[in-house]
């Protein structure tokens, strides 16, 4: 069993790195943001799923630390004349240290408490991205040259930035897998079913869930930086509060307790936001359209995958693709009856 689940997850990555090769070869600029996204959606989701998933806490801030690690990619390379490269680097590290700050007194609350104060984040992170012109450019926005590779090198592509995000995206699958299997991710999870029996076996309690907290911050601070570093123009309006419950659909859609699902979560969404964009701005359609449209069917999408599949899609690929390979029991023939009545195979006391 553990090695046939072994050997398709192999085959899965596989081909999975081989169709991302293969899009920037294939698709228009456009289409290429689009995969863009998925990757940095899936650095974002595989974050919110160690901390909802498996730390048990409700957060809508995420999108907050997004923006916070775009604009700290944007503000070190151009205020503060950093390489492009190590603000990148740096971003993560800002938002992991951020939100480990905030995290000491958020995290005394539980349930819709924690909900909402982190989505007060998000919120605070837009308000100041808005005013703070000097810093961030405010609604004119803040652009970002073009980095180079290496020292006097050619600039780097828009297809070497997208090969980027999702060298760090299956980087972030592979380490968050690795985590949830190691001690530590069996404490979260013993975490999240009932804090009070984790405390007595001597888990930490606090330190568990501010390190969850920190680290998923971190994942969104590094899709921000990846954003930054692909789009190179940053704007308050890309950064609204709506983009944290966008990553809190993508994660339940993929599957809260699923690794994997933020991939499928991210590629599902993404993919639904695009077709609803084109169905929107066809020009019978009513300026508000897009806004609405999607709402809609992101709210749709939510109640239909809680009610018929409240595990997520990745479990229920799972399912049907373990159902699909499982071996067919062997057939034997039924024992033939002994002269004595009794079974050939059995012996008689």
């Amino acid at each position: 069993m553990v090695a046939r689940r072994f050997v398709l997850a192999f085959v899965g990555m596989i081909a999975a790195v081989t169709v991302v090769a293969w899009v920037p070869r294939v698709l228009s600029p456009d289409r290429l943001d689009i995969a863009t996204f998925i990757g940095l959606y899936t650095i974002v989701g595989v974050g919110l799923t160690l901390l909802m998933g498996f730390g048990g806490q409700v957060s809508l801030g995420q999108g907050g630390f997004f923006a916070l690690g775009a604009y700290a990619t944007g503000v070190l390379t151009v205020r503060a004349h950093w390489s492009a490269w190590l603000a990148v680097l740096a971003a993560p590290l800002v938002a992991a240290a951020v939100g480990a700050l905030i995290g000491l007194p958020l995290l005394r609350l539980r349930g819709h408490h924690l909900a909402v104060a982190t989505l007060a984040v998000a919120i605070i992170v837009f308000t100041l991205a808005n005013n703070l012109r000097d810093l961030t450019g405010g609604p004119v926005g803040l652009r970002i040259p073009r980095p180079h590779v290496g020292v006097g090198g050619p600039t780097v592509t828009p297809e070497q930035v997208y090969a980027l995000v999702w060298i760090v995206a299956f980087a972030g699958l592979l380490l968050a897998g690795n985590l949830v299997r190691s001690r530590p991710g069996r404490a979260l999870r013993a975490l999240a079913q009932h804090e009070g029996a984790a405390e007595s076996v001597g888990v930490n309690v606090p330190a568990y869930r501010l390190a969850v907290f920190a680290l998923a911050a971190g994942f969104a601070g590094a899709g921000g930086g990846l954003y930054a570093l692909y789009f190179r123009f940053l704007s308050p309006d890309s950064f609204k509060p709506a983009l944290s419950i966008l990553f809190l659909i993508i994660v339940a859609v993929g599957g809260l307790g699923n690794i994997a699902g933020a991939l499928i979560g991210a590629a599902t969404i993404e993919i639904l936001t695009e077709v609803l964009k084109n169905l929107s701005t066809r020009p019978d359609m009513p300026a508000r359209a897009p806004v609405v449209l999607q709402t809609m069917v992101y709210a749709l999408v939510l109640i239909a995958i809680m009610r018929f599949l409240p595990r997520g899609l990745m479990p229920a690929i799972g399912d049907g693709l373990r159902r699909l390979f499982a071996r067919t029991p062997r057939e034997y023939p039924p024992a033939s009856p002994s002269p004595t009545g009794t079974p050939a195979s059995g012996s008689a006391d």
